[in-house]
């Protein structure tokens, strides 16, 4: 007997990351399937024609003859692939599938089916031995077709078709690599058009999670290890008990870890610079500087990586807003939608005097935080032409201790997100949690406006936390504040 094992995953990430994985997979499936014309459908019960749109029986019986009436009748009566609308082909419909050498049913001389040389049609027995056959009155055995599609459809709507009907497909004649790839890109499309999030193996579920942290922050892929090892695990895939959540059965084990076990007693000082601002951790006596928004965390470190830029770039504004707004704690927000530092000034510098570029980059945030004038309005357009005006910039505190909470309403404020990126990657599953922030401004800035950019730094430093944490006693300890003197200066980049 085969042993089984429970995963409890985070029910909202499981299908955003389900449904994500599904779309690349139906791009990558698209390719493959118009290469093909003739397809099986529920092992061998059902052939389709990419072609015409229409399934054919895939196995006729061959036992019995009947004529045209009672042949007509059993058609009807025929329930495929939860299909009731079988009927006879019409002669043209036959032959021309006939005279093709590659129709899985063809075998035999000339353009028999099944070695069978007479066939029933709508008009009558019909003899596929002659070149140009003329219905007759005669009993002979038929196959059914059915119209699935009145004309060709495309690839994409043919397979969206197929996984919401639950049936598994196969190419005829196909048994490469190329077919067992494609059949794992549909079965995970079917995975996600019939919301069954749980119906993973052990080995699809880690490919699903292995690119969490790189989906929004472009931090390196997780190894096997993270799920594979005892004292490794994922933190989403820790339990607490009090948030939605769906159990997995794999055939293999995976692990969870709770994020109280990694909470580091270091201190993280943030310089939160007009242009750029510096981050360095202090832990185990040492100074750490770190590199926020690369596109490539496994390039090498250069001295001006630490100078981080303090630039947002807003490419589709609405999508990032569904994410943002989806849950309160790391929400699966999406690098392609919105991002941050190093790579946002790199569109800015690399845009080709591109308007929409220009338009979507958010430069000064915190000349933005000083504008306290309602009539001052600052507007931004993304890369899909949504214009947004921010509002002026609020002191929003969150209640220590407290959870967080978002809606839909829920204010967009660019400083919360770029303290959001930078959480995400000082509180690095390979680092560590920090829940100790300390803040430097320059000494011209108003105090009402340092309680303001520290409240927006608040939350998003919070949001960034592991969700399973906050429902823990540690997090009481959360806390960013002003810089006392003996965190600075700040560690010169190396």
């Amino acid at each position: 007997m085969t042993q089984t094992f429970n995963i409890s995953v985070p029910k909202l990430k499981q299908q955003q990351l389900v449904d994500a994985a599904s779309e690349v997979a139906m791009a990558e499936a698209i390719p493959y399937f118009m290469q093909h014309r003739w397809w099986w459908i529920n092992g061998d019960e059902m052939i389709f024609d990419a072609e015409t749109g229409n399934l054919w029986q895939g196995k006729p019986n061959t036992n019995n003859q009947y004529n045209l009436v009672n042949c007509q009748l059993e058609a009807k009566k025929l329930r495929l692939g939860g299909l009731s609308q079988w009927r006879l082909p019409a002669c043209k419909e036959l032959v021309l599938v006939a005279n093709i050498s590659t129709f899985p049913l063809r075998s035999g001389q000339n353009f028999r089916l099944l070695a069978i040389d007479y066939w029933q049609v709508s008009e009558g027995r019909i003899d596929l031995d002659a070149s140009n056959p003329s219905p007759a009155t005669a009993e002979s055995r038929f196959v059914a077709v059915c119209n699935l599609f009145t004309a060709k459809p495309t690839a994409q709507r043919a397979i969206e078709e197929f996984a919401k009907r639950n049936w598994t497909i196969k190419p005829h004649g196909q048994d490469n690599q190329a077919a067992k790839d494609f059949i794992g890109q549909y079965n995970l499309i079917k995975v996600a058009e019939n919301k069954q999030y749980t119906q993973l193996d052990a080995a699809k579920l880690q490919a699903l999670w292995q690119n969490i942290d790189y989906v929004s922050a472009r931090l390196p892929k997780l190894d096997n290890l993270r799920f594979s090892e005892i004292n490794q695990g994922l933190w989403e895939f820790f339990d607490d008990k009090k948030s939605q959540r769906l159990s997995v059965t794999v055939d293999s084990p995976l692990y969870g870890r709770n994020p109280v076990l990694d909470i580091q007693e270091g201190n993280v000082a943030i310089d939160f610079g007009t242009s750029s601002t510096v981050v360095a951790l202090k832990r185990n006596g040492r100074d750490e500087l770190l590199r926020i928004g690369l596109k490539d965390f496994n390039e090498a470190p250069k001295v001006e990586h630490y100078e981080n830029p303090t630039v947002l770039e807003m490419v589709d504004f609405k999508s990032f807003l569904i994410d943002w707004t989806s849950e309160a704690y790391r929400p699966l927000v999406n690098w392609d939608d919105v991002r941050c530092s190093h790579e946002a000034r790199f569109s800015l510098r690399n845009n080709d005097s591109n308007p929409q570029k220009i338009g979507s980059i958010l430069l000064r945030l915190k000349q933005w935080a000083l504008r306290d004038n309602e009539n001052y309005k600052v507007k931004f357009t993304d890369q899909y032409n949504c214009v947004h005006e921010l509002a002026s910039l609020a002191e929003r505190n969150p209640v220590k201790g407290q959870a967080l909470t978002v809606d839909k309403n829920y204010p967009f404020d660019p400083i919360e997100l770029y303290a959001w990126f930078l959480g995400l990657t000082i509180n690095w599953r390979q680092r560590g949690v920090f829940l100790h922030y300390y803040m430097t401004f320059p000494v011209a800035y108003p105090t009402e406006v340092k309680n303001k950019i520290l409240a927006s730094f608040r939350r998003g430093l919070q949001r960034s936390l592991p969700a399973s944490l906050i429902n823990d006693a540690k997090f009481a300890d959360f806390s960013v504040k002003n810089a006392p003197p003996n965190l600075l200066p700040l560690p010169l980049p190396p």
